[in-house]
């Protein structure tokens, strides 16, 4: 009987490839960079960078969505001066969706020149700390 060998190393396969698609590596939010407001399942940060063009500080960070179905992310920026105070007014929640399996690049310029360091703060709905009807601004709240 052939097809049983086959059959094994099929569903040896399948459920390899199941896992590792399910889950998000453990490093990918460690970044001091990152805020994340609870756990992110789905989506990681892997590589966030700051670099000053013109005067001004700019971030890129690469968001991966590792599910197999659309994930939201609600995101926004806080920039601190070289004491580590906010400076700035403070940034309304923006979203991001991302298709299944896929990766986005998310931009943004501090408003301000005195910024010379900054936090990405991230939520998903997905998140036990979310929130339906969040904060007037439309983005996510704490949970209690």
């Amino acid at each position: 009987m052939r097809s049983r060998p086959l059959f094994s190393l099929l569903l040896g396969l399948s459920m390899a490839l199941l896992s590792a698609c399910a889950s998000v590596p453990d490093t990918v939010m460690q970044d001091p960079h990152v805020e994340a407001l609870g756990k992110m399942s789905n989506l990681a940060i892997p590589v966030i960078r700051g670099a000053e063009k013109n005067g001004f500080l700019g971030v890129q960070a690469e968001v991966v969505n590792y599910a197999t179905s659309p994930q939201t992310m609600h995101y926004r920026f806080r920039w601190m001066d070289s004491s580590g105070m906010v400076v700035g007014s403070e940034e309304a929640w923006k979203v991001a969706v991302l298709q299944a399996l896929d990766k986005k690049f998310i931009t943004a310029v501090a408003p301000v020149k005195q910024a010379v360091d900054f936090r990405m703060v991230v939520q998903s709905p997905d998140n036990s700390v979310f929130q339906p009807g969040g904060p007037s601004a439309g983005g996510p709240t704490m949970g209690q």
